[in-house]
Parts: structure tokens; C-alpha cells; sequence
């Protein structure tokens, strides 16, 4: 059973603390000590024992792989503050002891005390999609989880520069079922906030591409999502962006709309690689995957679609297909 825990305020406001404590404890005094049952926080609970859940957000990190990265985690999950969250790691109890003193070494470890934390070895690069499939929509929908947003381990929030509650508001309001925020330093310049000014009440942009890096999509996009995945064929991850439009736009019933909100911006590399945010970080730019291996499961999965009968998979364009007008705004139609 896929487990979630729930956030609970009074749990948030001690995360911050504990991580920050914890960065000076030796790592060589910590164990770990997850026997049958692992550490968990306070209020562990599973999507099908919250049927009557009052929505909300279901965050999901999928992987963590050092304790400078888990420590962010813990810093952006107290900054969103979700219904729930799952955060998988590929590292196993034991193997890096810093990262379990952040992640899981006890229930009071910063992660633990406030998310589900979820050990699944899956090979040295971390597996993300991988982590991602574990995820079944069946729980998310037992759950009536309203958004499910993927976070990645290294992309840093602000509450100056972020407000999740509010992108959310935008995405509804403009019928977004994918939403995300302007990121900087990202792999396709798609992401970037335009140097243009929008005109006066648009927020952002509707496209048809969105990287993941703080992705929202709704219940029944992720679904969708989750259907396009394929890790026997693509687990590197690399297209899936691309492909997401063309794939989703064939479900009716979805009426799949992705979009960009430029007045908010999340940082990718930076402080989750040790470095000042205001700098590029050279792991910003990095992949676990070379051109070699995204080209053979580039053409793994377009010739799998072919051979079904399936839609063609081809890259999408960046450009700008509409506007994100901001429900805030006095006025606004």
C-alpha cells in the first residue's frame, strides 16, 4: 500500500529547526536503524484510508540523492505546505549516512517528521521516472487528491518568489490541467520568464511544453502522464515534455491546456548544490544521461507508438499559444 503522510502545522514549523540542528550532527553518531517498519512522521496515512480528503495537493519528490538536497526538500515542503506528500530516494538505508540523518534515520528527521519517505533502489543515476510510475493515479484518486505537484530535489523555492496556492488559482481559473512557474537556469529556455513585459493583467503564458522541474498537473493529467511513461523503454525520462501535449491531447475527456506563470520563479541548481542561488551552478546543466542513451530511447519509444498504431511522438514547439490572465486582478473578465 502506498503510503502518504499528512502535514499538520504544527509539524511544519519544527521541520526548519530539525533540519537546521541536524546539519551539525556527526554523521558518523547516526544509524540507521530501519527494520520492518520504517521511520515515518506523525501522521502517516494512506490515499484509500483518506477517501473523504478534502482534495488538496499530493507533492511528490521523485528522488533524493544527497543530504544537502534532502535538507531543500525540507525546506520546500515547510514553504508549500501540502496535503500530503511522497518523497523516493534510490539510495539505500546506510549507504550515506549524512543523507539519512536529514532524510530518515529517525521519525524526527527532517523529511520523516513531514512526508512519507519512500526507499526504492533503482540504479546509480536515481531513476526519477522510475520513482514517478511507483505513484499509481489509482491512489491518487482514492486519495481525491486535486493536483499532484512534482518537485525535484534540486530546484530551491522562495516564499518572495513562489506561492503555490495562487499558480494553482491561476491554472484553475484559466482551465490549466499542467501548470508550472518560470524557472531559472533551466535545460530549454522555454522555462525562462520572457525579457518582454506581458501586457497589463497577463501573468504567464499558455504553451506546449512545460519541463519538469515544479510541475503541477491535475488528477486526470497525471493519469495521463503516468499512462505515457514507459521505464522498460524510456527511464531516463528524456521527451517525456515534449511528448505530454501530443499524447494527452488525445484523450477527450482531459482537454489537456499546459502554461507557464512568468510572475513566479523557481531557482534549479543553486543552493541545492551548495551554491548562492543568485549564481548559475554548474549541476544545474548537468544530466545523468548521455545524448547516446536519450537518442536510443527517443527512438525506442517513437518506434513502440509506431508499431501500435499509435500517434506519432515528435518534439513540440516553445512558442506562446494564449495568455494566463491573473484571477486577482480588480476586474479581470
Amino acid at each position: 500500500m502506498l503510503a502518504v503522510a499528512v502535514l499538520a502545522c504544527s509539524v511544519l514549523s519544527r521541520v526548519v529547526q530539525a533540519a537546521d540542528g541536524r546539519n551539525s550532527q556527526s554523521a558518523a553518531d547516526a544509524r540507521c536503524v530501519r527494520g520492518p517498519e520504517p521511520a515515518r512522521g506523525r501522521s502517516s496515512a494512506s490515499p484509500a484510508n483518506r477517501a473523504a480528503g478534502d482534495g488538496g495537493v499530493l507533492l511528490v519528490v521523485p528522488g533524493v540523492a544527497d543530504a544537502a538536497r534532502a535538507l531543500l526538500v525540507a525546506r520546500n515542503v515547510a514553504h508549500v505546505s501540502p496535503r500530503a506528500c511522497l518523497v523516493f530516494t534510490h539510495v539505500r538505508c546506510g549507504d550515506d549516512t549524512e543523507l539519512d540523518v536529514q532524510l530518515d534515520v529517525d521519525g524526527s528527521a527532517p523529511v520523516a517528521a513531514a512526508c512519507e519517505v519512500v526507499r526504492a533502489p533503482n540504479g546509480n543515476n536515481g531513476g526519477d521516472v522510475a520513482h514517478l510510475k511507483r505513484v499509481l493515479p489509482s491512489f491518487v484518486e482514492m486519495g481525491r487528491f486535486e493536483w499532484v505537484f512534482v518537485l525535484l530535489d534540486d530546484v530551491q523555492l522562495s516564499r518572495e518568489n513562489f506561492d503555490l496556492a495562487r499558480m494553482l488559482r491561476i491554472a484553475v481559473h484559466n482551465n490549466l490541467t499542467t501548470v508550472s512557474p518560470a524557472v531559472r537556469f533551466p535545460h530549454d529556455e522555454v522555462m525562462s520568464a520572457p525579457a518582454t513585459p506581458h501586457p497589463r493583467g497577463v501573468v504567464g503564458r499558455v504553451t506546449k511544453r512545460a519541463e519538469v522541474f515544479a510541475l503541477a498537473l491535475t488528477t486526470p493529467a497525471f493519469r495521463c502522464w503516468y499512462e505515457l511513461i514507459d521505464t522498460a523503454l524510456n527511464s531516463i525520462g528524456w521527451g517525456y515534455d515534449h511528448w505530454l501535449y501530443h499524447f494527452c491531447k488525445s484523450w477527450g475527456s482531459l482537454h489537456y491546456k499546459a502554461g507557464i506563470v512568468d510572475v513566479m520563479e523557481v531557482v534549479h541548481g543553486g543552493q541545492a548544490s551548495g551554491m548562492d542561488s543568485s549564481n548559475t551552478s554548474a549541476a544545474a546543466f548537468m544530466r545523468t544521461y548521455g545524448s547516446r542513451e536519450a537518442k536510443s530511447a527517443k527512438e525506442a519509444m517513437r518506434n513502440d507508438f509506431k508499431r501500435r498504431g499509435m500517434p506519432p511522438l515528435h518534439p513540440v514547439d516553445r512558442l506562446t499559444h494564449g495568455w494566463l490572465y491573473d484571477p486577482d486582478a480588480v476586474g479581470q473578465s
